[in-house]
């Protein structure tokens, strides 16, 4: 069974992400014949757990704060010391690292990230692209 990481995407918030993440719970087996696990890493824990309809999609806590302050930062070390297993195995108990990093497909769907004007939000973009960059996953 293959795992996707989404990264970016709400339920609940952005209806653009929103429809984006529900057609790929919806056709998820188009692409994925032999199983499809789906890990919605989303800001809106609370509300997309109540408006999660789909069997195979996993909503994940992941705040601004998780992804720019904790995770983004240790996917550096990540980068730098995962040729040592236990650093490695260390920085891997933190949730969203050890999501992206058991992803098979990382697929940021934060719709119009990079636009002008869009101030702070700007670095959560960015640390949404960073991390599994880091990592080394493929992303989509």
């Amino acid at each position: 069974m293959k795992t996707i990481a989404v990264i970016g995407a709400t339920l609940t918030g952005n209806k653009g992400a929103a429809s984006m993440l529900i057609s790929l719970a919806q056709n998820r087996n188009q692409f994925c014949p032999e199983g499809c696990l789906i890990d919605c890493l989303t800001i809106y824990y609370q509300e997309d757990k109540k408006f999660n309809f789909y069997d195979d999609l996993n909503i994940i806590k992941c705040t601004p704060f998780d992804i720019i302050c904790i995770a983004m930062p240790l996917s550096a070390l990540y980068y730098l010391f995962s040729w040592i297993t236990p650093i490695k195995n260390i920085l891997l108990k933190n949730k969203v690292l050890r999501i992206v990093s058991k992803a098979d497909l990382v697929v940021n769907i934060a719709g119009i990230s990079y636009s002008d004007g869009r101030g702070l939000i700007l670095l959560y973009n960015i640390a949404c692209d960073i991390v599994p960059i880091l990592l080394r996953k493929k992303k989509f």
